[in-house]
């Protein structure tokens, strides 16, 4: 089974929340992806229409493999 090491949310609406040990992506109740924090690698939030709950930012955080530098990553979107 291969789990998802980068994982980019494009989707205005979507939600980034912590479940048991694994991030879960979700738009209204549709789950659009799922991933163990143990295989993730980097997130890329791409839209500015994305939640990511506290909890799963901080769960993320301290397993990322390097604390010291934010694993996620907040691209800018122009809305010209």
């Amino acid at each position: 089974m291969s789990f998802l090491q980068h994982l980019i949310i494009d989707q205005y609406g979507a939600y980034v929340g912590k479940h048991s040990e694994s991030l879960k992506i979700t738009k209204g109740k549709k789950i659009l992806a799922e991933s163990p924090l143990l295989y993730l690698e980097t997130v890329t939030i791409a839209n500015r229409g994305v939640s990511i709950s506290a909890a799963a930012w901080l769960e993320y955080y301290h397993n990322s493999a390097e604390p010291d530098v934010s694993p996620v990553t907040i691209q800018s979107v122009d809305t010209d």
